[in-house]
């Protein structure tokens, strides 16, 4: 401000004025129980209460500006109970969990008409998830383990709640590219199964392994309605995916000035989206239609996913040079390498427009 004039910066064109908010209030407890030598007993529980808000204009000098706005209050609660067994080595853990899900919202029961006012309540989500591990000595210097779960994932407060507020519905109607969110969404689900070994061949140098396995369901996709005057989009759970590897290691501790870990892993990734908006922006931008059915190209059956990743390999070389050592200028010198290799990602080929030649990440 100089004086009673003030002067405004007028240069650009950014589209974009938002506001958002995320308060949280969490409660952790938990007890552990020595029952007698062989049993230990954990028991707890979690509260996460959210306050979560998105204020959002875009494009504001339009007629159909882009906006939304909401003010949520979700709840989480989980309750949980382990026993841990030691038999002389030999360590098991059996554990369940119980997961409570509340996103303590309404959604539009017609969003494409503005005459029907209705909303739905979305309905309180639980779940039970059992817990499954072993480590069991092979000899004095190996031994393995096994794990198996059940681990569950709630959706993002966007995926939940953007574009629901009926006002907000009705006006984004009018555009061809809505996205709404969905209030009713479930958790996504894994199950994991993980099988380790490990063996110290000697003193200094130590070997082992890990295969795993997940499978995930009920992972969020955008699902395309049909509607007039314009089709739009809803955030489901409809995706699924799984992952598979092995991972080798060797690793070496300090000795003659140097130490060194490798470890390789192989791994597979498969699903049916590669993220949560991909058939949107295969119907919406790509316009990836087949000329002979009219239909919109989307995958059908699973594929490579855009992060399937098949290689990687990690290594470290570190050296170190004794406190006593005879020059002084190098006495308890150390110095480390890194090394990491990754392999590519996979890709749809195309031709020069852009159109697939094959199937998705062939």
């Amino acid at each position: 401000p100089f004086g009673t004039n003030r002067i405004f910066n007028t240069d650009g064109d950014n589209p974009l004025w938002r506001y958002f908010f995320n308060r949280d209030l969490q409660a952790n407890l938990t007890m552990t129980n020595a029952l007698g030598k062989v049993h230990e007993l954990k028991t707890g529980f979690n509260l996460f209460q959210q306050n979560v808000g998105w204020f959002d204009n875009n494009l504001p000098w339009t007629k159909l500006p882009f906006w939304d706005m909401y003010n949520k209050n979700p709840l989480k609660l989980a309750f949980f109970a382990q026993d841990r067994m030691d038999f002389e080595g030999i360590i098991a853990r059996i554990g369940l969990r119980f997961d409570y899900f509340d996103s303590k919202a309404d959604g539009l029961i017609n969003p494409t008409d503005p005459q029907d006012s209705s909303m739905v309540t979305a309905t309180p989500k639980w779940r039970v998830s059992p817990r499954l591990g072993f480590s069991l000595p092979i000899t004095e210097t190996s031994k393995m383990r096994f794990n198996y779960g059940y681990f569950y994932q709630t959706p993002t407060a966007h995926d939940l709640y953007r574009s629901t507020t009926p006002e907000v519905v009705w006006l984004l109607m009018k555009r061809a590219n809505t996205v709404l969110g969905n209030p009713n969404l479930t958790v996504s689900k894994t199950i994991a199964y993980e099988i380790g070994y490990e063996n110290q061949v000697s003193d200094i140098i130590a070997f082992g392994f890990t295969a795993y396995y997940k499978d995930i369901y009920d992972l969020i996709q955008t699902k395309n309605f049909f509607s007039l005057p314009y089709a739009y989009y809803k955030v489901e759970n409809v995706d699924y995916g799984n992952v598979k590897g092995v991972e080798f290691t060797v690793k070496k501790r300090m000795s003659n000035l140097w130490s060194g870990d490798l470890s390789y892993t192989l791994q597979f990734a498969k699903g049916t989206a590669s993220s949560s908006w991909q058939a949107y922006y295969t119907i919406y931008y790509a316009e990836n239609i087949d000329p002979i059915t009219g239909q919109y190209r989307l995958p059908q059956g699973d594929f490579w996913l855009d992060f399937d990743e098949r290689n990687i390999i990690n290594a470290t070389l570190g050296f170190e040079i004794p406190k006593d050592f005879g020059v002084k200028p190098l006495a308890g010198f150390f110095s480390d390498f890194i090394l990491s290799y990754h392999s590519g990602f996979p890709y749809t080929p195309t031709d020069l427009r852009g159109n697939p030649l094959g199937d998705q990440n062939s």
